[in-house]
């Protein structure tokens, strides 16, 4: 988020307002969906890759390496989606909260989003798909991207729903520390 390089124009009649639609909807679709690896490559090669294809081309990934996805140690698919799940939930609150504090001290030290302007010179912010990113930072971009395009829309229309609580027991202690803000992910 910190560089300041010139924004990246949007391609023909995007607007910066469909864009953070696209955001959403990759972030709303993540939220949903089921705990397994069908759906994460659902996920990741749908709703994602369209909500982030304005940024820089991504090179092919190599077969295996899905483990980039998720944080240090062994962890099973659904043990990542969970995790980030509950990771997106906190910065949610966060973010329908009034000011942005709260939101930036739940976001990791980068996030993944380019400035862009579209044909009507209106300016916005897009996530982007960088390399071996964490699942939960990539749900975070989509989240950012919209939230700083538009912070009075998305504090009025993004419901948040009450944490899902974790099937797994300590799992919650090994996954969130990284992110959680204030108690907020373990409400």
């Amino acid at each position: 988020m910190g560089n300041n390089r010139e924004p990246i124009r949007l391609p023909g009649s995007i607007t910066v307002d469909e864009a953070a639609d696209l955001s959403r909807r990759a972030l709303s679709a993540f939220v949903a969906m089921r705990d397994d690896k069908t759906a994460l490559a659902g996920w990741l090669t749908g709703d994602y890759r369209v909500a982030t294809s304005f940024g820089p081309p991504r090179q092919a990934r190599a077969r295996g390496s899905a483990a980039a996805l998720a944080p240090s140690g062994a962890l099973r698919v659904d043990e990542v989606i969970e995790g980030a799940r509950l990771v997106v939930h906190a910065a949610l609150a966060a973010a329908s909260s009034p000011g942005a504090e709260a939101l930036v001290a739940c976001l990791p030290t980068v996030v993944h989003v380019l400035r862009v302007v579209d044909f009507r010179g209106r300016a916005g912010f897009v996530p982007f798909d960088p390399p071996r990113a964490r699942l939960a930072d990539r749900a975070l971009s989509l989240l950012v991207a919209d939230y700083m395009t538009r912070p009075d829309h998305f504090r009025e229309t993004f419901s948040v729903s009450a944490r899902p609580a974790a099937r797994r027991s300590g799992f919650v202690s090994r996954v969130l520390p990284v992110h959680s803000v204030g108690g907020a992910a373990n409400r």
